[in-house]
């Protein structure tokens, strides 16, 4: 596995950890998904599907998918996401998510009750930074054909695309989810001391054992190392804030490292062809003289 691979394991096992959360889940769908249904769902009547449901190991085998079971209007639904974190759109999304619907109506007709199937709602949460431009419909990738259209398979996802969220709305929903979907939009580390203020406020009224699966989802996916025995020994939210600004602090000095490891190799040239001594450089820099010599090649 690359590194960029594994970074994007980390990532997506990070965020369906987090989603995993019934109360996470249902902010996500009943704030952020703006489709009428949603406004009835209540959090006592969501299960997650595990792998010891009727749902096999080897489908929920992938770290970015999400199925929920819901009782909706006397009704049983499924929500089906995929975690779609990579940084531009993956134009075969409308397929793929077509083929793991087959095969999850495959493993429900194997397991289901007589009757009809349940319906399914497909959804897609997008983070990156690149406008999604994916048709959001399977028929949308078939050509035009003397083929009637009722023959053309057809199947619609709803997509959360993060980047489109406003930091209005955010602010008005004030929850978990938000807080996700607020420190994904900003955590440069230039912001860093603002994001953590944003996110303390966001975080007030939520219950405290969910923030504490919020601050070990940060570290993970802020690639920081944090045990989870030290999120669990954390008493109140005061402590869950002191560990929050811990990180932050930790993100910037992190990024004025990278920066400066960036900028580096150019201000030692710099210096060598302003004829400054080499020992000099090396003092201002920190650098050896052998460092210096490998940078300028000389």
């Amino acid at each position: 596995m690359t590194k960029k691979e594994s970074a994007r394991s980390r990532f997506d096992s990070a965020y369906k950890a987090l989603i995993s959360n019934p109360r996470i889940f249902y902010q996500l769908i009943r704030f952020f998904v703006d489709e009428d249904f949603v406004k009835n769902l209540k959090p006592e009547n969501i299960k997650q599907l595990e792998k010891s449901s009727f749902i096999s190991p080897e489908f929920l085998q992938r770290e970015a998918d999400m199925i929920y079971r819901v009782e909706l209007s006397g009704k049983e639904i499924y929500f089906y996401i995929l975690l779609e974190f990579q940084s531009s759109p993956d134009k075969r999304i409308p397929v793929r998510l077509f083929s793991y619907l087959l095969l999850f109506y495959d493993q429900l007709i194997k397991h289901s009750q007589k009757g009809k199937l349940p319906a399914v709602f497909p959804m897609v949460l997008y983070n990156g930074e690149k406008p999604w431009n994916v048709p959001l419909s399977l028929q949308d990738l078939i050509e035009d054909s003397i083929i009637p259209a009722s023959y053309i398979p057809h199947v619609r996802y709803y997509l959360l695309e993060e980047r489109n969220v406003l930091d209005s709305k955010l602010e008005e929903v004030k929850n978990l989810a938000a807080a996700v979907i607020y420190f994904e939009r900003h955590n440069r580390e230039e912001e860093m001391i603002k994001t953590i203020r944003k996110i303390e406020n966001l975080l007030a009224d939520e219950d405290f054992s969910d923030i504490r699966q919020y601050l070990l989802w940060v570290f993970r996916i802020s690639g920081e190392s944090v045990s989870p025995d030290e999120i669990q020994k954390l008493r109140n939210k005061t402590e869950g804030q002191g560990m929050l600004e811990t990180l932050g602090d930790r993100l910037m000095e992190k990024g004025r490292k990278e920066e400066r490891e960036r900028l580096l190799p150019h201000i030692v040239k710099s210096l060598l062809e302003s004829h400054v001594d080499i020992k000099i450089v090396s003092k201002s820099t920190g650098l050896s003289e052998d460092e210096i010599k490998k940078i300028a090649k000389i």
